[in-house]
């Protein structure tokens, strides 16, 4: 079975090396010597980085990569450290009355309780939040391919899900529209960043592989990771089963409970 593992730049370098059926030193050896920008200062390919790199790639190395069995994929979030996701991870379709559920248990017993109950009921006044609740083209779950894009989310231009899933900080958002008080850090704390590894064979294509090749381009070369060095999954309003987890790995933030 051929997989794409991100997990970390060995397990990339590994998938990549059988994937293309070359030794990885050989891999490795190209993408620590060959200058992306002076190739792009020589040639000015009209096709962005990461596509370039994978031509590249192939030109060179002389082979074209083999049919991808499984991707290995990675979802943010922030969650309850008890968290074990045996449920699997669910579409926010499914999900929603849990978030809720989390956020009134993190304020139990106080006026923020009262007022969250309110604002369910009367609607959260936060345009994201409207934009996402009900919308089956946007449910999820959603996932990166690279694991390490998790800690850099200014980086690649992501929001950053290992603080507070979006549609907390949507509502949140909405709460201090209304009342003009932050809970956002409070409920940060009460949470936990937890990244679920999980497999799937819906997103198998030259994207994912074209990024994973950046990724590797990128830290051989010390350089930040951009949007090109991953990209992402949309499971389309279809919850991950728990059979396709790996993993619930929480991250330890210090955080106080």
């Amino acid at each position: 079975m051929l997989v794409l593992d991100c997990e970390s730049r060995g397990s990339a370098l590994e998938s990549l090396s059988t994937i293309y059926g070359v030794p990885a030193d050989s891999l490795a050896e190209f993408l620590e010597t060959f200058d992306l920008d002076a190739h792009y200062a020589k040639n000015n390919p009209n096709r962005p980085g990461n596509e370039e790199l994978r031509i590249v790639v192939e030109s060179s190395l002389g082979r074209k990569p083999a049919q991808i069995d499984r991707v290995f994929w990675f979802h943010l979030t922030r969650a309850r450290k008890a968290s074990d996701f045996a449920d699997g991870i669910e579409p926010l379709t499914a999900s929603l009355d849990r978030v809720w559920r989390t956020m009134l248990d993190v304020f139990r017993g106080t006026e923020h309780e009262v007022q969250l109950r309110k604002l369910r009921q009367s609607g959260v006044p936060d345009y994201q939040y409207d934009l996402k609740v009900g919308k089956a083209h946007l449910a999820g779950p959603y996932a990166m391919l690279v694991r390490e894009v998790a800690f850099c989310p200014r980086e690649i231009r992501n929001h950053d899900y290992l603080r507070l899933p979006e549609i907390m900080e949507d509502i949140c958002n909405g709460y201090q529209e209304v009342h003009g008080e932050s809970i956002h850090d409070t409920l940060e704390r009460a949470l936990m960043p937890i990244i679920v590894k999980f497999w799937s064979t819906k997103r198998q294509g030259l994207d994912c592989i074209e990024a994973a090749l950046y990724y590797l381009h990128s830290t051989a070369h010390n350089q930040p990771l951009n949007y090109y060095a991953n990209t992402c999954f949309d499971a389309k309003n279809e919850a991950i089963v728990p059979e396709q987890i790996v993993r619930v790995e929480t991250i330890d933030c210090g955080c106080k409970y």
